[in-house]
């Protein structure tokens, strides 16, 4: 129980960190900051320690780090990043069946600034998790979730996969289904908004529309 004990020790004083930054209780962050970074970076250290790079803890461990290294905007940010990545990318090799921490990587990734890595991470979660025997309506599930988090290019990624699916083995049912992803990220007020995805989802519905009859005037 080693390595989760020093984990959730360095993640307990991570988040009291980010809480006294928050609440701007700067006696306590200026008084204790240092020792609780060095408790920080001594516990991810240990917790590093006789742990497979199999385990999803490593991923958290990993990710961990970089968003301590990312927040003090140090030297070891980038260095951190890289070993994130290089973990990543182990580690789905050899996963069968725990791909959140990939979803969690990403997520972190994609709200610390790091879009690109943010959406390669993405795709390694939805080729792992999208497979031939995921049906239809749980791959629509995954992209819808990411919608409703506002990540669009992860619900992208996954609307893509799902309607070449629809169009390769449902094809009587495409129309509706391909303009409902296409509305949902066509212009808005408010909320998720598109509108080069909607554009060629829609162009994609024209030629599927072999009877002129999918667009009325909404």
């Amino acid at each position: 129980l080693g390595p989760f004990l020093n984990y959730y020790t360095a993640l307990g004083r991570y988040r009291q960190l980010k809480y006294l930054e928050e609440s701007q209780s700067w006696q306590e962050y200026f008084d204790e900051g240092d020792k609780y970074r060095q408790q920080i970076s001594l516990s991810l250290d240990k917790a590093l320690n006789g742990i497979d790079s199999q385990e999803p803890l490593y991923i958290y461990i990993k990710l961990l780090a970089w968003e301590f290294h990312k927040g003090m905007q140090d030297e070891l940010s980038d260095p951190a990043l890289t070993g994130l990545m290089d973990s990543i990318n182990a580690y789905a090799q050899g996963a069968t069946k725990d791909f959140k921490p990939l979803k969690q990587v990403s997520d972190s990734l994609l709200a610390l600034g790091e879009k690109e890595k943010a959406n390669q991470v993405c795709k390694i979660y939805l080729d792992k998790i999208i497979t031939a025997e995921t049906s239809d309506e749980e791959v629509k599930k995954i992209a819808l979730g990411f919608y409703e988090e506002g990540n669009a290019e992860s619900a992208e990624m996954a609307y893509d996969i799902y309607l070449l699916r629809i169009e390769k083995y449902l094809p009587e049912k495409a129309l509706p289904i391909f303009i409902e992803v296409a509305k949902a990220f066509a212009y808005k007020d408010e909320g998720i908004k598109d509108m080069q995805y909607a554009e060629k989802i829609f162009g994609k519905i024209d030629g599927l529309d072999k009877a002129g009859n999918a667009f009325d005037e909404e």
